[in-house]
């Protein structure tokens, strides 16, 4: 059995017998995006569709255009037989296009085609959605695409096949539409929980983190930073920590990439697919930075500061403050979630990071970003050396929207998932910058500034 990342959720199944195209989205860069063009593939990859192999089957799971993409079916041969969901649209719409074949098939329905089982499983949204288990001599391969598996399915499908080999699993826990309709950014738990969950429940010989594959482009590219919660970094360090017999069997395929498997063992081959060129893709496209909001750069242009100037300064004091015996203070509590926090402070000339890891004996502050931070914090330049300088207090960063904190802690185990109190966490620079101490300095600083114009105008007002 062979499974072939094309890219997000198109992928090539290849059993003894077939290969099935599932999900097909052949957009190439310069072509219209994704979804209407606002997504894309990500990382980006360019695709020769003249070389792509044939294949005896495609299988679409939903009407959602990151998997049903009319431009790409278009291009396919229409003399193949289609499997769908029981969704009028999807069914008429292949009729419309020129697919000839085309096969509705109902959650737990089962086809068979020469010696291949596919069976389709149920997802818990309210539309017609599948997931997808192809099963040959044994060797089970389950698709979930984007559904959401209740625990009843999941005992179904073991049922049926013993066990999973393959599973190409849910991973993100996105934030879609929360910001258009001021619903609350908090982080999803109750999803990212029953992500995690479902993978326990299955404990697959194998896992492969998929359908999530794109990012936001053009005009609606400032939503990849309010979307996707969880790295994949993070999410395979959590896989780990909840299922540590995965220990070297979860494959991130990038496009082009084949997960091949062979008697019991399993083999990457990175960039096999020969139609599929992996492109260039800058990572920080889909940094999670839910503490900047659309338009905040531009309304904050005057308490940005220089970093080649003023850089050292905060540095050196951060270094002071978040020192060894206070860092050693804290740590605990922090750690209980395995926190690592990330301070990002705005320059005229672009942001700095600054990062500690709880996780770690010797917690210590460092320069640079964290794929697995869990605790964010973003001042502007001018708000913190105001802070720092005693020159304001935290009333001028916090009241005046310079800073913003955002977690989304919490501690994964063999039995779930643990999200702290509200009052558990705050934001590290706090307890280094303690409110009442800050504000007395500043208090004390103004009463220095300003006490040589008191002594020249004693009879006041």
């Amino acid at each position: 059995m062979k499974v072939q990342m094309i890219g997000h959720a198109t992928i090539l199944v290849e059993t003894a017998t077939l290969r099935i195209l599932i999900d097909p989205c052949f957009a190439n860069p310069g072509q219209e995006a994704m979804c209407e063009g606002i997504t894309d593939i990500f990382p980006n990859r360019g695709i020769r569709v003249d070389e792509c192999p044939d294949y005896d089957l495609i299988i679409i799971s939903h009407q959602h255009q990151d998997h049903f993409d009319i431009a790409t079916l278009t291009q396919l041969n229409r003399s193949k037989p289609v499997l769908v969901p029981n969704d009028p649209l999807l069914i008429k719409s292949l009729l419309q296009i020129g697919f000839s074949q085309v096969q509705a098939i109902e959650p737990d329905q089962e086809a068979f085609l020469g010696q291949t089982t596919i069976m389709a499983t149920r997802s818990e949204v309210g539309f017609p959605e599948m997931g997808i288990v192809i099963d040959e001599d044994g060797f089970t391969v389950w698709n979930q695409v984007d559904t959401i598996t209740s625990a009843d399915t999941v005992a179904n499908v073991l049922s049926r096949f013993q066990k999973v080999d393959i599973l190409i699993a849910p991973w993100q826990p996105m934030i879609e539409t929360n910001f258009q309709q001021n619903k609350s950014l908090q982080f999803p738990y109750e999803l990212y929980e029953h992500m995690l969950s479902n993978i326990r429940r299955i404990s697959p010989r194998a896992l492969v983190p998929g359908a999530n594959g794109f990012s936001y482009v053009g005009a609606a590219s400032w939503l990849n930073q309010f979307v996707f919660p969880v790295s994949m970094q993070q999410f395979i360090q959590d896989v780990l920590t909840m299922l540590p017999e995965l220990q070297d069997r979860i494959f991130h395929l990038t496009p082009g990439d084949s997960l091949v498997a062979q008697a019991n063992e399993f083999q990457l081959r990175s960039r096999e697919l020969t139609f599929v060129d992996l492109l260039d893709s800058a990572p920080e496209a889909l940094h999670w930075c839910p503490v900047r909001f659309p338009g905040y750069l531009t309304l904050v242009q005057t308490e940005l500061l220089s970093s080649e100037e003023w850089a050292p300064f905060i540095f050196d004091a951060l270094a002071k403050i978040f020192n060894e015996n206070f860092l050693q203070q804290i740590t605990e509590n922090y750690r209980k979630y395995a926190g690592v926090y990330l301070l990002q402070v705005d320059f005229i000339d672009g942001p700095l990071y600054w990062t500690i890891d709880f996780r770690n004996d010797k917690p210590r502050l460092n320069q640079g970003r964290s794929t697995v931070a869990s605790l964010f914090s973003l001042l502007t330049s001018k708000a913190l050396y105001q802070l720092l300088t005693h020159k304001a207090s935290w009333d001028y960063a916090m009241l005046g929207g310079g800073h913003q904190f955002y977690h989304k802690a919490y501690k994964v185990s063999a039995q779930g998932m643990v999200k702290p109190m509200a009052e558990e966490l705050v934001d590290p620079l706090f307890l280094a910058c303690p409110y009442d101490h800050y504000f007395k300095a500043h208090i004390a600083n103004s009463i220095e500034r300003y006490s040589p114009l008191c002594s020249h105008q004693q009879t006041g007002i």
